[in-house]
């Protein structure tokens, strides 16, 4: 794979925020890591098809050839300035491996 294709990726990734007096979970700090650069395929998009509904969704994925980074379903994946959710478990295959991405643009 050429590395001109490449491109740079960062992990989003909440802190144990810990939980309150009633057992809930308390937010925690989201901490920024660089992760190896990866191959970003844009994927399909999908818009509303209901009256009133604004989101585009888009599920795009990151491709990456010999290396497993620390990438679990609660992260975020910052690329190319955008945003995403981690959608589902990675997988994982001998040479590499493969995230889906979800974006939500909600038009605002």
């Amino acid at each position: 794979m050429m590395d001109e294709w490449k491109v740079p990726v960062t992990r989003l990734r909440p802190s144990d925020g810990g939980v309150d007096e009633y057992g809930d979970r308390l937010p925690g700090v989201e901490t920024e890591s660089p992760l190896p650069p990866a191959l970003f395929a844009p994927g399909r998009t999908s818009e509303p098809v209901q009256p009133g509904e604004r989101p585009v969704i888009t599920l795009p994925a990151l491709y990456w050839r010999g290396h497993h980074p620390d990438v679990k379903p609660s992260d975020r994946i910052k690329v190319m300035g955008s945003v995403y959710r981690v959608e589902g478990e990675p997988a994982w295959w001998p040479t590499g491996m493969v995230v889906t991405l979800k974006g939500v643009d909600d038009g605002t």
